[in-house]
């Protein structure tokens, strides 16, 4: 599909200069919930708790944003559309706990609320965009990435240098590295004959010439 659409972009933006302050503050500030946030949070553990998954949404949408790749953002909407009906729903339930009017609770119903009115919508306008032709996709690795691929490729050279050679000694009858020569030399007994049957094989042998 290519590219984000600026609707979808502007919204990540949106979530991100929410969850970045909230969650910092949340995090290393759990104590002090009943000035900033939109209810009082009586445990701070709890207030860490959940600034922590606003911090690891951060780099959710970072990532997004920085890839502008459609395919990739459609496999997160679901879970953000469910998300939100979640917390939609919990606010209604639990409402008398929220404080009326104060910022963080505005905040708190604007994107709860419109979130899963307005993602369908953005849904329609990027589906509506033309496809990127295949002349005109690019690929584009970063340098971390190229390095780790770069290192990744030896290690598989270097894989198959030492498989082919570990087959051709064993096509010439030599052993591998590393592996112990098992035979009567190393265990004391003498070597075992394998042109005659055995003593307890013998009877069948002649049952069978016969």
């Amino acid at each position: 599909m290519g590219q984000l659409v600026l609707e979808f972009r502007l919204l990540y933006w949106a979530i991100l200069a929410v969850i970045v302050p909230f969650g910092l503050l949340l995090y290393f500030y759990p104590s002090g919930t009943d000035t900033y946030w939109a209810w009082t949070i009586a445990h701070p553990r709890s207030a860490i708790l959940i600034g922590a998954g606003y911090l690891g949404a951060i780099a959710y949408y970072v990532m997004l944003l920085r890839e502008n790749d459609w395919r990739q953002a459609q496999n997160g909407l679901g879970g953000l559309i469910i998300f939100c009906g979640v917390l939609l729903i919990a606010t209604m339930l639990h409402w008398d706990t929220f404080k009326a009017y104060h910022f963080t609770t505005l905040v708190w119903l604007l994107f709860y609320y419109v979130g899963p009115l307005v993602i369908p919508i953005f849904y329609v306008l990027q589906q509506s965009t033309p496809p990127v032709s295949a002349a005109e996709a690019t690929i584009d690795v970063g340098p971390a990435w190229r390095r780790w691929l770069a290192m990744a490729d030896r290690r598989a050279r270097a894989a198959r240098l030492r498989g082919a050679g570990r087959h051709h000694r064993l096509e010439r009858g030599g052993h591998p590295a590393g592996t112990p020569r098992v035979g009567s030399a190393a265990i004391g007994t003498p070597p075992v004959r394998r042109d005659r049957p055995c003593a307890a094989c013998r009877p069948v042998a002649q049952r069978q010439a016969i």
